[in-house]
């Protein structure tokens, strides 16, 4: 399993390898431009849930990935606009846990940045 940002068109995307040297595997593109990378866990049931903002949306999206197919549901909206942290892991109850940054991307005085934790409840352990 591999997940990352492409560099191309920065886009999230998921491959999943189907034999040891990933000579034949599954594709997936997550998201369109999306300004931080993609971030991975695999949860207690053994799937790949991927965390990642979709500039497009502007949404936080979260993609359940198991038996080379991925399901995206989006988590939380975003007031201002995707930023540039992104971080996930598994909270107690074994679900995710996503912190990351509501930025309106102005780098002067006027910026208007937040940061966001999110725990989308609606995803099964």
């Amino acid at each position: 399993m591999l997940v990352y940002q492409d560099i191309r068109d920065s886009a999230a995307k998921y491959v999943d390898c189907c034999t040891r040297d990933c000579a034949q595997h599954v594709a997936a593109t997550l998201s369109g431009e999306s300004y931080a990378p993609p971030v991975p866990v695999i949860d207690w049931a053994g799937r790949v849930l991927v965390a990642y903002q979709d500039a497009g949306r502007p949404c936080v999206m979260l993609a359940t990935c198991a038996d080379r197919h991925c399901t995206r549901t989006p988590v939380s909206g975003m007031r201002n606009g995707p930023g540039a942290c992104l971080a996930m892991t598994l909270d107690q109850a074994r679900r995710p846990a996503i912190l990351w940054v509501d930025d309106n991307g102005s780098y002067f005085s006027d910026s208007k940045w937040s940061l966001m934790a999110t725990t989308p409840l609606n995803v099964t352990p």
